[in-house]
């Protein structure tokens, strides 16, 4: 992983932000839809992630939160939103 943003906020808290990524499976490439990943942690141990498609298609999701997956094989993995 390559942190090439890194921010200061409020004179306290660390952010780092990846900002270059490789594809999962290099013979594959990134997936069938242009986007860019996201990925950022902090001092705190949380971590997000963005991911906007570039394509221009027109999102078939619904608008707000998602529930949450039971992610029981990662007991140290707390999924706070989505």
């Amino acid at each position: 992983m390559d942190f090439r943003i890194v921010y200061l906020l409020k004179d306290y808290w660390v952010a780092g932000v990846q900002n270059l990524r490789m594809p999962v499976s290099l013979r594959k490439g990134f997936g069938p839809r242009e986007s860019m990943s996201f990925f950022l942690y902090n001092q705190d141990g949380h971590q997000a992630i963005a991911r906007p498609y570039l394509d221009g298609r027109v999102s078939t999701g619904s608008i707000g939160s998602s529930p949450t997956d039971d992610h029981w094989g990662m007991p140290k993995y707390h999924e706070l939103d989505r």
